[in-house]
């Protein structure tokens, strides 16, 4: 548990959100990251929590479906963990074409 309240602090400290969004945030991101998938069931699964695994994945859906996430915030928020903003960089972009084929 040491581990998600340091990461929870970490997050709070740039995005400054209440305590049960900021929890249910960390543990969607521990479920993503034990399970591997974006599967919002699996992410329950992984989900640390005491709760029963429906209360769990409709607590996912909650957060998804309530809060708008600032991606100009997570931008900086990943810029600055990783020191770009205090020092040169170079950003390189790759535009990938994909083909959408229909069928008849």
């Amino acid at each position: 548990m040491h581990q998600t309240s340091e990461l929870s602090k970490l997050l709070n400290d740039h995005f400054n959100w209440n305590k049960a969004k900021m929890d249910c945030f960390v543990g969607m991101l521990i479920g993503l990251l034990k399970t591997r998938n974006i599967n919002l069931t699996e992410i329950a699964i992984g989900f640390a929590s005491d709760t029963q695994p429906g209360s769990r994945y409709r607590r996912v859906q909650r957060f998804i479906h309530s809060h708008r996430i600032n991606f100009d915030s997570v931008a900086w928020f990943v810029m600055t963990l990783f020191g770009f903003i205090s020092n040169p960089y170079y950003l390189a972009m790759d535009r990938t074409n994909w083909k959408c084929t229909r069928r008849a």
